[in-house]
């Protein structure tokens, strides 16, 4: 396969880390691992895929074959292609201001002093390509947005680097508590929901009108809130 010239690609931290917020540091270097060489080489082969991560279905869920057998992460192809219509009209835009310089310039060494209507034509040719870009922007950033990655002990939980953005917001202390709660139900009931994310804020809404109190976020079998109580009970029996 033809190999990516190009040395950058645009990289996105925060979507990079929303994205793998649950994963372990070994996922998450697999991951990472797999979209550098997916981005030099133009494409990645199962065998590839499988050498790198094995069986992880977490990590191989993120790449898709395409028509030419290869598999690709879309994210990274979008920018990838970003980058690479970028660089051409660089490339493109050099050699228009180098020609144009050269024909300005009369055989003897005079310079040509009529005025240079190409200028204004270069000019509206890249305004129009910044439109371009731009919607181009609107657009992948729309189907990023409706992307949805599997969370929960049993990867039963459909969100979107939106949705999990939200928990975050609405839920700060215990939102992954919530995922697995919704998790573990669906496992062991079966049923299903157009969206998770309504779900989750469902859930919350029937316990406050019922008057339960959220769950507390534990720590294993540690409960920072008892924790803190005996501490204050132990200081209250010395003094």
């Amino acid at each position: 396969m033809p190999r990516n010239k190009d040395p950058a690609v645009l990289f996105y931290p925060a979507d990079f880390l929303s994205a793998t917020l649950l994963w372990s540091d070994a996922e998450i270097g697999m991951y990472f691992k797999l979209l550098c060489l997916q981005f030099l080489q133009n494409g990645l082969t199962l065998e590839e895929i499988e050498t790198v991560c094995g069986d992880n279905k977490k990590v191989r869920s993120k790449f898709q074959e395409c028509e030419d057998g290869l598999y690709r992460n879309p994210r990274m192809a979008e920018e990838a292609e970003k980058r690479r219509l970028f660089t051409e009209s660089r490339r493109k835009s050099s050699h228009a201001r180098f020609t144009n310089t050269s024909n300005e310039t009369s055989h003897d060494g005079a310079c040509d002093t009529s005025y240079d209507t190409s200028y204004d034509e270069r000019t509206t040719h890249r305004m129009i390509n910044i439109n371009k870009n731009i919607n181009i922007d609107k657009s992948i950033s729309k189907d990023t947005k409706a992307i949805k990655h599997k969370y929960g002990l049993y990867n039963n939980v459909l969100l979107s680097d939106e949705d999990v953005t939200k928990l975050q917001a609405e839920f700060p202390s215990d939102w992954q508590q919530r995922i697995e709660k919704l998790s573990e139900y669906i496992a062991s009931t079966g049923k299903t929901y157009k969206s998770h994310l309504a779900t989750i804020r469902s859930w919350d809404r029937q316990d406050k009108e019922k008057g339960k109190p959220p769950d507390k976020p534990r720590y294993g079998n540690f409960d920072p809130e008892e924790a803190l109580e005996a501490a204050i009970r132990r200081s209250r029996g010395k003094a």
